[in-house]
């Protein structure tokens, strides 16, 4: 009986493993190839290759660049608004020191005064006064901004020193001598200049003094100082 059982468990063995064989056999190969490569391998061409999320770095903003170059643009314009101040400070007070005379200071007011008015002239840049009552005051007008300083201005003024007789305290006829006096003008103390490039170019130079000089009948040379 023992010996009948084994045999049908054996015959039933057989006849599985038979039908296995001839299920795995049946398949075509195509079939068996997409069933490996859906579960074995990576699909293809369909998925982008995922890359890391690039790290997300705080851009630099302009603020700070932006405020350094308006720094920079401020510290060279007062570097060269103070290299003007002493040009024409330079230029007068070495005219005055040839005849003894003390040097003039420079005054922010008169600065600012003779600014506004040099500003006035910057579109039309005229040769012409302010008309102030309070100050005296020398103009001057050049065709090329870089080829007239504050320098050559005050030199141009003092040019008429060679039309300036003292002894009659008068200008030679026809000539001017009144920019060389107001420079040289004793009882004079401060001064305010302005350097103003015009839209056209040209260059528009001011500057007013302050007490005023060239009083009529009155010579620069024999006012009273006053007291400071």
């Amino acid at each position: 009986m023992a010996r009948l059982i084994f045999g049908v468990h054996t015959f039933v063995l057989i006849v599985i493993f038979s039908s296995l064989y001839q299920l795995i056999h049946s398949q075509s190969p195509s079939q068996l190839g997409e069933i490996i490569n859906n579960v074995d391998q990576p699909t293809h061409g369909t998925l982008s290759p995922t890359r890391p999320t690039p790290a997300t770095h705080p851009q630099p903003t302009l603020g700070r660049s932006s405020r350094n170059v308006t720094n920079l643009s401020m510290r060279v314009r007062r570097r060269r608004r103070a290299a003007m101040i002493r040009e024409f400070l330079f230029e007068h007070n070495k005219i005055r020191a040839q005849l003894g005379e003390r040097p003039l200071k420079w005054d922010k007011m008169l600065a600012r005064y003779a600014e506004r008015f040099a500003n006035k002239r910057k579109s039309d840049c005229i040769l012409m006064h302010s008309n102030t009552t309070i100050y005296g005051e020398n103009v001057y007008r050049g065709e090329h901004y870089e080829r007239h300083t504050a320098a050559n201005a005050v030199r141009a003024w003092a040019s008429e020193s060679q039309f300036y007789h003292p002894l009659s305290n008068s200008c030679q006829p026809n000539q001017m001598c009144g920019h060389y006096t107001q420079i040289i003008w004793r009882n004079t103390k401060r001064l305010g200049c302005s350097r103003m490039k015009c839209n056209n170019g040209g260059v528009y130079i001011i500057c007013d003094y302050d007490p005023p000089g060239n009083y009529r009948n009155e010579s620069p040379f024999t006012t009273p100082l006053s007291v400071d």
